[in-house]
């Protein structure tokens, strides 16, 4: 058996796309029979395969081999195939395609870079553009998906939200935290919106190409998922950011401005900065006894999110409160990168460790937050600032409070350090119950959760660990070949 072409081809068997029989029309076109294909023999094939580039970044190549004897070509052929047959792979899909979400590209993606993979692979699709707002959530909720191998959302991250509680909606809603249960089927997401921050999060990049790789290989992630309450009533489920404050400003500032696209974000980011606005309000919260700021990044083979045990004691002896205003209070459940924010908001933030950072910033200057978020931005150190506060939780709840000028709004308890990981209840409490401060209406601001706005402001969220699965690898260091998800042999075809 030869490669054609000088360079030696080694490729993981796990890492074909697919392996078809080819002609050498270079070779028969010098002999004038480049319309008698049905005459050459079956002495060619060819491997498509993962090549890795920079970045994360993951394309298909191609190599072509020969042998003298169409038997032999036949017998690799039907061996590779029977080997691909055997691996853990998506053989039926169902597609949602968001035409209008991000820069509306979401559509030309599809065609134009991920159906011609998956046609290469053999993969069978169902595809439905969405023509509404919570169409595939309502198709989710509603219809059979035993004939799926997995669900692919083609859009952002809102898309993928939508597609995630549709799919854990397709049953009862949760009563209690015992009825949330994950499903066995897989979730993809080939990005197509504004910042597409799970994909950076658990791919390191968000490139069509590579997630429609990981898709064809069956590579399997488990994910984390916060399930949002309201007064004892279950709402959403939410997979990466929740931020009340600021970025529920963002959010609901952007809503009047859909036709920029995705330069709305920045618009309206820049509006709510420039307000500086504050809400009132308390947080308790379920501490476990780790500290966020230790540096240990969430990566292909996670060790943090291969531990068995990390949830917390649900003793409500140890439960927390933090009272004063805030500009911000963020839930972040995975890092939340993004081509924005390439270490994302929280960047020690776990993708399948069953909690999740709970980040409070307090009522500060313009000129501090915007320090900040260079930080945030720039790969800086985003918690070093004494008006921040990072928490590593399993759950928390909120409620707003009545507004007040006074100065104690301000105030931290004595052990409000985020070295320690513990903010104690401040000293806010006889300024709240004050017959005057009783009287105050709460000014209540709304949530950005997945990139949509909920607008209560009263929530309790959960986190469920490993609640889904995607299909993701998690993110490779340095370019590095990692073990599959979906089997668990390291051989190569070498040619």
């Amino acid at each position: 058996m030869q490669k054609k072409g000088k360079a030696a081809c080694k490729v993981l068997l796990e890492e074909i796309v697919a392996v078809s029989y080819e002609h050498d029309f270079e070779r028969n076109k010098k002999k004038g029979k480049i319309n008698e294909i049905e005459l050459f023999p079956n002495n060619y094939f060819s491997i498509s395969y993962i090549s890795r580039t920079r970045n994360h970044r993951w394309k298909c190549k191609k190599s072509l081999f020969h042998s003298s004897e169409a038997s032999i070509c036949q017998k690799w052929v039907e061996s590779i195939r029977n080997i691909l047959t055997g691996f853990n792979r998506p053989k039926k899909l169902l597609i949602f395609i968001n035409p209008v979400g991000g820069r509306k590209q979401a559509s030309k993606i599809f065609q134009e870079k991920v159906n011609p993979l998956f046609l290469l692979a053999g993969i069978k699709q169902d595809v439905i553009v969405t023509e509404r707002a919570n169409h595939a959530q309502d198709y989710l909720m509603t219809n059979d998906l035993s004939d799926y191998d997995g669900v692919v959302a083609v859009g952002g991250d809102g898309m993928f939200s939508e597609v995630l509680n549709g799919i854990l909606s397709n049953r009862p809603p949760p009563q209690t935290d015992n009825d949330v249960v994950g499903p066995s089927i897989k979730l993809g997401l080939i990005p197509a919106g504004s910042t597409d921050t799970i994909v950076f999060c658990t791919s390191g990049i968000n490139d069509p190409v590579t997630s429609a790789l990981h898709i064809i290989v069956g590579d399997q992630l488990s994910l984390d998922v916060c399930s949002v309450w309201h007064d004892g009533k279950f709402l959403k489920y939410s997979v990466s950011l929740m931020g009340y404050g600021f970025f529920g400003d963002v959010i609901r500032n952007s809503e009047q401005l859909r036709w920029l696209g995705p330069r709305r974000y920045d618009l309206a980011g820049f509006r709510s900065f420039m307000e500086n606005r504050s809400y009132n309000g308390e947080v308790n919260y379920l501490p476990v006894a780790i500290n966020p700021l230790q540096r240990q990044i969430c990566t292909a083979g996670c060790e943090r999110c291969a531990e068995k045990n990390t949830t917390p004691s649900s003793d409500p002896e140890s439960w927390k409160t933090a009272r004063g205003q805030f500009i911000s209070i963020i839930g972040a459940n995975i890092t939340c990168r993004c081509a924005k924010s390439l270490d994302g908001i929280s960047p020690n933030a776990h993708l399948g460790d069953g909690l999740f950072d709970l980040i409070l910033i307090r009522k500060t200057s313009r000129l501090q937050y915007l320090r900040h978020m260079i930080r945030v931005a720039n790969r800086g150190d985003p918690f070093g600032f004494d008006f921040i506060n990072v928490i590593r939780v399993k759950e928390f709840k909120f409620r707003p409070l009545p507004s007040s000028t006074d100065p104690a709004d301000n105030l931290k308890s004595e052990d409000a350090s985020s070295s320690d990981c513990d903010v104690d209840s401040l000293a806010l409490n006889d300024v709240l119950r004050s017959p005057e401060s009783s009287t105050r209406r709460a000014i209540e601001g709304v949530w950005n959760i997945d990139g949509e706005l909920v607008d209560k402001s009263n929530l309790h969220v959960k986190n469920h660990r490993k609640l889904i699965k995607i299909f993701a690898r998690g993110i490779e260091v340095n370019g590095e070949r990692t073990a599959c998800r979906s089997c668990k042999t390291d051989s190569f075809i070498e040619g």
